[in-house]
């Protein structure tokens, strides 16, 4: 008895010692996840008390009940935002275009289309191009990372950078709008939906010229390691592309359509 006693404390020691070394094969996956973000109207922000909205934000709450999940969101600056995703310490980052060390998705939910804010009295209200801006000031942001087409123009302009509050309190209106208001630049390169938002809800002495001077579709980003989650959700979004529900998701929200907006589902790729 004693003999079988001492085999039978070896082996669960033994046992609690390899659960401990592989503790994937006892722990379920959590149902709790989250996800980050900065700030960027109507799409998602944080309204003055500092609760996650906008149409993206609504988009996750319902996919989330649908699968299973349980998500939260969390306000931070884009940087911080992405690498802790990279670092497998927050679930989603939404949304980019393009980062190592993630799983990317598939199904774009925000295109960023680049228009040029300038002042209201601006003689054109369309741009021909990047090359009407030719040796005049330009002003970007910092914390972007804009596409190759703006990037590759950078010689043919005078481009000053600057750091600006982007939006998340409605109450601020971003420095960058004030200097080109002011005729400190010619113009600032910013999303035309924002942008128009922007000066809309301020009244501010400006307009966006269209069309775009440049495109970058925007997509989630999953923390490696979390396969199921990243399949559930993709699979999620790309079922409502294609019956029609993500276009009238953002109808119902925004007066426009996904598609319209420039998304669009990536067809090189299969459903999971």
């Amino acid at each position: 008895m004693v003999l079988f006693n001492k085999v039978k404390l070896f082996l669960i020691f033994g046992l609690v010692i390899f659960l401990g070394f592989f503790p994937h094969y006892t722990k379920a996956e959590s149902k709790k996840i989250t996800a980050c973000y900065d700030g960027w109207e109507p799409f998602y922000y944080a309204n003055s008390e500092y609760e996650a909205g906008g149409v993206v934000v609504t988009l996750l709450h319902e996919i989330a009940r649908e699968t299973g999940y349980e998500i939260q969101f969390r306000l931070l600056p884009f940087k911080r935002c992405m690498k802790q995703v990279s670092q497998g310490k927050i679930d989603i980052l939404m949304v980019t275009g393009f980062t190592t060390d993630v799983l990317m998705g598939r199904t774009s939910l925000v295109t960023w289309q680049i228009g040029a804010v300038v002042k209201k009295d601006y003689p054109k209200n369309h741009i021909t191009g990047l090359s009407e801006f030719k040796g005049k000031k330009v002003l970007q942001s910092l914390d972007y990372e804009y596409p190759e087409k703006i990037r590759n123009f950078a010689p043919y302009w005078k481009v000053s950078k600057v750091g600006y509050f982007n939006g998340d309190n409605p109450d601020v209106v971003p420095h960058a709008f004030t200097m080109v208001e002011k005729g400190q630049v010619d113009t600032f390169l910013e999303d035309i939906i924002f942008s128009e938002k922007i000066i809309k809800d301020n009244n501010l002495n400006l307009k966006v010229l269209k069309p775009a001077v440049a495109f970058e579709k925007n997509y989630l980003a999953y923390a490696l390691g979390r396969e199921n989650l990243y399949r559930k959700f993709e699979n999620a979004l790309r079922a409502r592309a294609e019956d029609g529900r993500l276009d009238q998701f953002y109808s119902d929200i925004l007066g426009q359509s996904w598609s319209d907006l420039g998304n669009e589902v990536d067809r090189q790729t299969e459903l999971f």
